[in-house]
């Protein structure tokens, strides 16, 4: 009994190296996702000069 739950448990793992390789594979070779990244503040009025800077802040933060 010892010998065939050695075997299984050598398939198994077989297997889980076999897919987690493919999926490393296909990961890699993923194109790259465009990320959109919303900024909400006042851009326009009394406040306009806090809110561009405030979105300044975000450009630069970002790149």
């Amino acid at each position: 009994m010892n010998k065939k739950i050695q075997r299984s448990l050598a398939v198994v793992s077989a297997v889980a190296l076999v897919f987690g390789v493919a999926a490393t594979q296909t990961a890699a070779n993923a194109a790259p996702k465009t990320v959109y990244i919303a900024y909400q503040g006042p851009l326009s009025g009394g406040e306009a000069s806090t809110g561009t800077d405030e979105q300044n802040a975000v450009k630069y933060a970002i790149k």
